[in-house]
């Protein structure tokens, strides 16, 4: 399992090292790299969770706008 965690820093918060990963064109963002490190592992360990939540997600809001 590889991700690549990429540390920035907000200009307004300079004081706050900020962390940042992108997982299936989507990127996250978090000032705890150990929490971020843990949603990686998740996002990768359980994509077909994740897959599936988005197809019944894009089902859903096709619906909604075809009303």
């Amino acid at each position: 399992m590889k991700f690549n965690i990429e540390s920035y820093e907000n200009p307004l918060f300079p004081d706050r090292t900020y962390y940042k990963v992108t997982i299936d064109d989507k990127t996250y963002h978090h000032t705890d790299y150990q929490a971020l490190v843990e949603f990686a592992i998740d996002r990768i360990e359980h994509k077909e969770y994740y897959a599936l939540c988005k197809k019944l997600e894009d089902k859903g809001m096709e619906s909604y706008s075809n009303n």
